[in-house]
């Protein structure tokens, strides 16, 4: 689920919101007129990184000048991933100045999808295009009303996963490659092969993860309730956050953030788990949310208040 601010400033800033839980949109086939994809074989084993604040599953597909790398991220346990595919086979799929809707099909049984897709550089690899909050196929619950709704602290969501898993390991087991289309461009395929073994090691980071934040995972698998926003997330970051010295320079920028939320539902710290820079944006969203957001506290199986954390995703976009 996805829902957004935007604000105006000066007619042409727009600060964007948006939960990094977007959803995923299910796409049609691809058009007959698309050329066959053009298949990169694997050039490395999946190397998993352990990070400060992620876990990273990495791996090169092609040779030579003709290489991509494919990078799947979490920051916490769960089946949401941000992804980064780059390298020169993507030369024409990866072209921002293109208006096609870029989509992706993780195959071969999940549908084509398009969400939260930019473009840049990712070191030697150009062009990147980067995914956030992407899933291997669609999942339930994406269509549901996205608008915050004020939480009933009596009431438990209905359907609640403490550690989000709306995507089956039975779905996941079946995934044999990527494939990034774009318009008429010719797709690329990644033939990533066989993914329970790379998925599962991921897994086991991402608990380990947790841990060091000093959240308790054995008692999170057993959450009753996870921590609630009292108020509307869109209104946490208002339009004079973007700080004004980037907006001259005309600087556009993403921060994820992690807040810790204590047995009262009061955030005690706010931690930047990723970050286009500069540091300002950081300040700007780590000042804001510790300011105005406040939250119903996570509950333990036993119905008592246990201490959490929340993550979301600041987008500082000027508007063209």
């Amino acid at each position: 689920m996805q829902a957004a601010y935007f604000g105006q400033m000066h007619r042409n800033v727009a600060l964007t919101f948006a939960l990094i839980a977007g959803a995923a949109t299910s796409l049609s086939a691809q058009n007959e007129s698309t050329p066959a994809a053009r298949t990169l074989a694997p050039s490395s084993d999946w190397i998993l990184k352990y990070d400060d604040d992620s876990c990273r599953l990495l791996r090169l597909f092609g040779e030579g000048d003709d290489k991509a790398v494919l990078i799947l991220e979490r920051y916490v346990s769960g089946d949401e991933f941000d992804m980064i595919v780059a390298g020169s086979p993507l030369e024409e799929i990866g072209d921002e100045s293109k208006l096609d809707d870029f989509t992706y099909q993780f195959g071969p049984d999940e549908e084509p999808q398009s969400q939260n897709v930019g473009f840049g550089v990712f070191g030697e690899y150009d062009p990147a295009v980067v995914v956030t909050g992407a899933f291997f196929g669609t999942v339930e619950g994406e269509d549901a009303d996205t608008k915050w709704k004020k939480p009933d602290p009596d009431e438990i969501p209905e359907g609640y996963d403490p550690l989000e898993h709306p995507f089956s390991q039975e779905r996941e087991a079946k995934i044999r490659w990527l494939q990034v289309s774009r318009g008429s461009e010719q797709p690329v395929r990644l033939d990533m092969g066989p993914m329970q073994a790379p998925l599962e090691q991921m897994r086991k980071c991402t608990d380990a993860l947790m841990g060091t934040w000093g959240i308790d995972v054995a008692a999170h698998a057993k959450l009753t309730r996870p921590v609630m926003p009292r108020t509307n997330p869109g209104d946490w970051i208002r339009p004079d956050a973007y700080p004004m010295d980037l907006v001259a320079r005309g600087t556009q920028g993403i921060v994820q953030f992690r807040l810790s939320i204590d047995t009262e539902g009061t955030p005690t710290d706010c931690h930047i788990q990723r970050s286009t820079r500069p540091a300002e944006f950081d300040k700007a969203v780590c000042k804001s949310v510790m300011r105005r957001a406040r939250f119903l506290p996570a509950l333990d199986e036993n119905g008592a208040p246990i201490a959490s954390y929340y993550r979301n995703t600041v987008r500082f976009v000027l508007s063209r």
